[in-house]
């Protein structure tokens, strides 16, 4: 055999490759079509050969830089302003042209299902996505990645906001941009919907922050347990397999129904439950990405652990922040809906109702954060409630406060103090509004979901009347009146609203 041709292949097999090596590369988010934060430095960075000089130019903005050692090179560009801008050029030994961009304000959507809930679903979804045509709305979705080590990049492009586009992205982030869009006057937005149903908040959560923490210890004990018998699940699975199989194709010859397929769990490494694997896969490529914000719909996979969730929902919202390097940006928060049947009597404990409070904390001590309140707006049969567009709406309102500095109510009455009275207890709220009501419209004929406790430690409903900025409770049983909740149930039925339209935060005056 002449060995000539067979090295003539590998050599310019060779070639090639070094010349796809050669190529200057960037992170998917940085294509053609994207939104860039109009009021940050532009913030590049890629690949290329180690050594190599990379050109990065935007109008009358350029810089040149060299690859480090490693290959990788980034670069920063004055803030590039609103409306549409310059194409962004990157030249090495290739060159990159990103067109069609805009400056704007580019918001990050994350959480679980909730959030990942397509607009084609959504209640009145299908008709807001046919008026869809939005040139100035851009939209990213992360494709899904599981990482046990953080990625430097994810799957992913920037697409325009289009009937197409816009019925198969999160029908929560759709709603909050179009509503960010009419209250700015057009201002271009941008969303990266980074999201995944079904996930714990460590799961986007940087592994050594809970890894190293002993309040966790309980969940990692778990997943290492997991981890140990993992081998022999494996094998366990393999063996169903196997027999799944010789049942499937004996089914298949004689026409039966086959059986259903073995399930199992994966290896810990590769499972979107296990802590930090999501923010190594879905967040951490993206961090550094100049943003305005972030959206966050989470919660229902924590409820099991809800005296946690304001633990770790601080720990997610101040690590985010540091490691984007952009101080303390705004960062909205979407409280639990209402969920399963209605409490008859007032429940002595509920973990919606404490996850519920976590969220509530989190917004009021972190800054620049905001909540929107969904406790009327449920479900009591999904868990998935169809009603997207009042939760977007929301978080466009409490953005208009946390974000955009504006004096105007972003959201319903919040608790802040309680005085007894000689048989009632008065509750007195800010946010109030133009004034506290019954009912979203103002209609309803009393309020409900309050409840009273006295020194006998039971609770009971309580007869609520409005009085101007303050609510005042009685119950005949209770002529000493202690402590006081509010919404504090899976499903309270609770209707306080200000005459804005948004509902109460629901309260418990008894926290320890």
């Amino acid at each position: 055999m002449n060995p000539r041709p067979a090295v003539a292949l590998l050599a310019l097999l060779a070639l090639f490759s070094g010349r796809l090596a050669a190529e200057v590369r960037l992170p998917a988010f940085y294509s053609p079509g994207m939104v860039m934060q109009h009021d940050r430095p532009v913030r590049l960075r890629g690949w290329a050969d180690p050594g190599e000089t990379v050109a990065v130019t935007q109008g009358a903005s350029s810089v040149r830089l060299v690859a480090g050692a490693d290959g990788r090179w980034s670069a920063s560009l004055p803030s590039p302003g609103a409306g549409p801008l310059p194409d962004l050029v990157i030249e090495g030994r290739n060159r990159i042209v990103l067109d069609r961009l805009l400056g704007g304000d580019v918001w990050l959507c994350s959480g679980q299902s909730n959030m990942e809930f397509r607009l084609s679903r959504a209640e009145g979804g299908n008709e807001a996505a046919a008026a869809a045509t939005l040139p100035a709305l851009r939209l990213f979705t992360v494709g899904r990645k599981v990482a046990a080590s953080p990625a430097e990049d994810v799957a992913g492009r920037w697409v325009d906001s289009t009937p197409e586009t816009a019925a198969a992205f999160s029908a929560v982030g759709f709603f909050f941009g179009t509503e960010l869009q009419r209250r700015l006057n057009g201002m271009p937005i941008g969303l990266i919907h980074s999201a995944w149903g079904g996930t714990p908040a460590e799961a986007w959560v940087a592994r050594d922050l809970t890894r190293n923490d002993d309040a966790y210890a309980a969940l990692y004990e778990e997943w290492d347990r997991y981890r140990a018998d993992y081998p022999a699940i494996k094998a366990r699975y393999e063996a169903d397999m196997n027999r799944w199989r010789e049942r499937a194709a004996e089914a298949e010859r004689s026409g039966a129904k086959p059986p259903a397929r073995p399930l199992t769990k994966p290896d810990p490494d590769e499972n979107h439950q296990y802590p930090g694997n999501l923010f190594d896969g879905m967040i951490h490529p993206l961090v550094g990405f100049p943003i305005k914000g972030v959206a966050w719909y989470h919660g229902t996979s924590n409820t099991k652990r809800a005296a946690q969730y304001h633990a770790l929902l601080t720990t997610l919202v101040t690590d985010w922040r540091r490691r984007w390097g952009q101080g303390d940006f705004p960062f909205l928060i979407v409280s639990l809906a209402n969920y399963r049947a209605p409490a008859a009597e007032p429940p002595g404990e509920s973990a919606w109702a404490t996850l519920r409070e976590a969220q509530a904390r989190v917004a009021r001590e972190q800054p620049n954060a905001g909540l929107a309140v969904t406790i009327d707006i449920g479900d009591p049969d999904d868990i998935h409630p169809l009603n997207k567009r009042d939760v977007g709406l929301r978080l466009a309102a409490a953005a208009m406060r946390a974000a955009y500095g504006r004096d105007v109510v972003g959201g319903g009455p919040e608790f802040f103090s309680a005085v007894a009275e000689p048989g009632a207890l008065r509750l007195r709220f800010s946010s109030a509004g133009r004034g506290l009501v019954a009912g979203r419209d103002g209609r309803a004929e009393k309020l409900s979901g309050f409840a009273l406790r006295g020194p006998d430690g039971r609770w009971r409903w309580a007869e609520a009347v409005i009085e101007g900025e303050s609510v005042v409770l009685r119950h005949e049983e209770v002529p000493e009146p202690r402590e006081a909740r509010y919404g504090w149930a899976d499903n309270p039925g609770c209707n306080l609203y200000n005459r804005e339209g948004f509902p109460a935060v629901p309260f418990r005056t008894d926290r320890e």
